[in-house]
């Protein structure tokens, strides 16, 4: 039997996120990491090897979700 996908959440709002990682477990997702901005994601995506990113598009910083993604 196949494991649960492996999922980052990549968003500004920390209740946002929270909710995000609750309602992805309900469907059977495993949440490995929670970012709230696209340069920790980058700095951190080859160690996680995530099989799906959520990513916001409206992430502050010097990179928003659009070109990280």
């Amino acid at each position: 039997m196949m494991g649960s996908p492996n999922l980052v959440i990549v968003e500004k709002d920390r209740i946002v996120a929270l909710d995000l990682e609750f309602q992805v477990r309900k469907f059977g997702y495993n949440p490995i990491a929670v970012y709230s901005s696209a340069e920790e994601l980058i700095k951190n995506i080859t160690k996680i090897d995530p099989e799906i990113v959520l990513m916001d598009l409206d992430l502050k910083g010097k990179i928003n979700g659009l070109n990280a993604a």
